[in-house]
């Protein structure tokens, strides 16, 4: 519980108006610094629970940067990048591909299990199936991130256009 109320009402927090602007400009990455903090404490006290505090450092701590940096990647593209919401969408996108292909294998060897068998369209069976899945959702959400891109930059080039015949006497480009 303790988890979710840091994970919720930090960005809350960090953005009331008792707290100096300086601190609330850094709000996004004070934010995932203090979750990042919270869930790596929360990973130690349930392994300790548990009595296997022993794999926070070789086990959980691996795992959760792994699966943290791209929601990292994700919170600083869209706060800080200076992009129109299309651009930043395909790099949020792209960086989900990138995820959803890295993250098993990655967890797999961590915990020091067999590597995933690749993907093989032409069989539909249960030890395929899954990879199958994997690479149809990273290859759509390479299309949608693609599109989302070319949108952006299309949409820049309009933009700008405008702006220049704004500019113009005759209104003309």
């Amino acid at each position: 519980m303790l988890l979710a109320i840091v994970l919720v009402f930090t960005p809350i927090w960090l953005s009331l108006p008792a707290v100096p602007a300086a601190v609330r400009q850094l709000n996004a990455l004070l934010t995932l610094v203090v979750g990042t903090v919270a869930i790596l404490l929360f990973l130690l006290i349930l392994l300790a629970a548990l009595g296997r505090a022993d794999r926070w450092a070789t086990v959980a701590v691996p795992i959760a940067a792994i699966a943290l940096i791209p929601v990292w990647i994700a919170a600083l593209v869209i706060r800080y990048l200076p992009l129109n919401g299309l651009g930043i969408a395909a790099i949020v996108t792209a960086t989900g591909a990138v995820a959803t292909l890295v993250l098993d294998p990655a967890i797999t060897s961590i915990l020091g299990e067999p590597a995933p068998l690749p993907a093989d369209l032409s069989r539909w069976q249960s030890d395929t199936i899954d990879a199958n899945v994997l690479f149809l959702v990273v290859a759509g959400l390479v299309v949608v991130s693609a599109a989302l891109g070319v949108t952006s930059v299309v949409q820049a080039c309009i933009t700008r256009a405008e702006a220049r015949a704004l500019r113009t006497p005759s209104g003309r480009v």
